[in-house]
């Protein structure tokens, strides 16, 4: 009985940590998104593209679940922005890669550096 009334104790305290947290996360990220001049979706897909490397607007909505239409929206926006810069996929020219722009990747890493404790 003990036992079974620990585990309950448990499971409710992890839940509630587990809501807390995730909600901490999203704002932060809507704020880290705020900060950069991009929505949060916008500012998620550059991270994908941070993760892992170029990829075609067709890889980043299978991956997201975004249909290509709303990729085609993303993209045009982190372009705009200066985030991502498209270039030929050197094993099929009829795609373009989308590549995180070098020269404002200090900007996203400065704003997660500012979060860590010093």
């Amino acid at each position: 009985m003990v036992d079974e009334r620990r585990t309950e104790l448990t499971q409710l305290i992890t839940g509630q940590l587990l809501r807390r947290y995730s909600t901490a996360t999203v704002l932060f990220h809507h704020a880290v998104a705020e900060r950069l001049g991009l929505g949060p979706t916008d500012h998620k897909c550059l991270d994908l593209l941070l993760e892992r490397g170029p990829l075609t607007g067709s890889q980043l909505a299978a991956i997201t679940g975004l249909t290509t239409g709303a990729i085609t929206g993303v993209v045009a926006r982190l372009e705009r922005a200066g985030y991502v810069q498209r270039k030929p996929d050197p094993d099929d020219g009829r795609k373009q890669l989308l590549i995180p722009a070098p020269e404002r990747l200090a900007e996203v890493a400065e704003i997660f550096a500012s979060a860590l404790p010093r």
